[in-house]
Formats: structure tokens, sequence, C-alpha cells
């Protein structure tokens, strides 16, 4: 076992002084081997000394000389003095070009017809009165016309006695009466009340209600009923042009204090 130890460390002295005495050349030439797929730089100075130099390049799977071709040339050129290489600044980053720019909105076309006015005029109870204020603004305006309305209201209080089976009761109903003291009465001939006993008519509620109270008080059975009236009113709707104006000897609307002047559409 001793003699086998030894016999290593022999082995490893003697490859270790082989790989120290080495030549130079077979050592660049592994080197390049295991390098083969880096580029090799050749020196100026190496050109010029060797002009016949052989370089190595990987082909397939073994390194193979091949003849520099362009040493005869390098070495023909090499008497130039060599310019002295220039740094050419690098060209400026290209600026994008600016997009173009919005087109500005349509303008907007403005008519220059301004619409005609339109109003509604009233309310009239007289249409004689409506007549005269047509013919006096007719030549102001446009065109101009009336339309009507029939309202209701209420014009006073009616008391009165309900009607009787026939005249000659309502005849001694009214004698009843005058012996209470109610003398103001008079028989109706007609109507929903016909051969009823009126009392009265009156515009106001409070009087209605006395006289109500003492005929009842006097042992009978009045009844108090509001009484409407229903009436006709009007309303002068009429146009006018957008530059137009009514003068006032015309239409004077601080003369008809009941009537109201109202904007309307004129479609």
């Amino acid at each position: 076992m001793r003699w086998l130890v030894l016999l290593l460390l022999a082995l490893n002295l003697g490859y270790l002084a082989w790989e120290l005495n080495r030549p130079v050349e077979q050592a660049a030439h592994t080197t390049r081997s295991q390098d083969a797929d880096t580029p090799t730089i050749v020196l100026l100075s190496e050109t010029r000394s060797a002009p016949t130099q052989a370089t190595l390049v990987k082909s397939g799977t073994a390194d193979t000389p091949v003849q520099n071709a362009g040493a005869t040339t390098a070495l023909a050129t090499s008497a130039v003095p060599a310019r002295k290489a220039v740094d050419t600044p690098a060209p400026p980053p290209s600026t994008p070009a600016p997009e173009p720019a919005a087109a500005p909105p349509p303008a907007r076309i403005i008519s220059a017809h301004v619409a005609d006015a339109c109003y509604t005029l009233g309310p009239f109870r007289e249409l004689d009165k409506l007549r005269k204020i047509t013919r006096d603004i007719r030549d102001f305006v446009v065109d101009a016309s009336f339309r009507s309305h029939e309202e209701r209201e209420q014009s006073m209080y009616w008391v009165y006695l309900p009607r009787q089976p026939s005249r000659a009761a309502a005849t001694a109903l009214g004698k009843q009466l005058e012996r209470k003291k109610i003398r103001d009465y008079y028989v109706i001939n007609s109507g929903a009340q016909k051969y009823g006993i009126s009392l009265g008519h009156f515009k106001e509620k409070e009087r209605a209600h006395d006289l109500l109270g003492r005929v009842t008080k006097a042992g009978f059975e009045p009844v108090l009923e509001p009484v409407f009236k229903t009436y006709t009113i009007y309303w002068l709707d009429y146009r006018v042009q957008a530059d137009g104006n009514i003068p006032e000897n015309a239409l004077d609307l601080r003369a008809m204090p009941n009537v109201s002047r109202i904007d309307r559409d004129c479609g």
C-alpha cells in the first residue's frame, strides 16, 4: 500500500513538470481550442511580424488552420498611417410628428327670422265690446279670432216652502203665513217647485239665513237653496309680428281692469 501511494505521488509530480515545460504554442493552441467560440483578436504588430501567420477557425468538430487571406493586404496597407478615428455624434432622437389639430366644430347658423308673438286677451262678457277691440287691432296683427266658453256662478240665495199638491193647497199655506206676520210671499206657478211658496231671493247669505230662522221659528219648514246662473264669456286670440306693435289707442289694457293678456304658444 505504501508503494502505491509513492507511485501516485511520483506520477503527479511528473505530470506537473510536464505541464510547466510544455511549449507555449501548444498551450496557445489548447487555449484556442477551448475558446473556439470566442472570436480571435489579431494585433497589428502580429500582422507586421508574421504576415503568413495562420488563424484557426472552427469547422465542424476539428480545428482547421486557414491561411489569412487578408494578411498580404494588411501588410501592404500597414505602411499607410492609420487615420485617427473621429467620433461621429449620434443622431438626435427622432421627435414624433405632432398630431394634426382637431378640426374646429362647424359654425352654428343662426336664423335671422324671429318668431311671432301670440297672446290671449280676456275674459269678456260683452260680445259687442270684444268685436270693437277686434276691429281696432285688425291693422296691427297678423290674425285675430275669438272663442266662447260657458260659465256658471252662484248669484243669490232662495228661501221657499216646497211645492204643494195643488194651487188651492198653496193658497191655504199662504194664509197660514199671513197669520204669523209673514206677508212677503207668492205662489210659484211653474218649474220644479210649482205650487210652492217663494219667500224671497237674497244676494247676502246672512239675510237669507235670518229669514230662514224666522220662518222655521213660526212652525214652517222652509228651504235655503243657492241660485246659479249661466253666462257666456269670450276670449280673443291674436298674433303679432316680432317687430310689430299695437298702439295704445287701439288696445289700452289699463282701461280694462278685469281683462288680462296671457302669452300663448303660436303653434
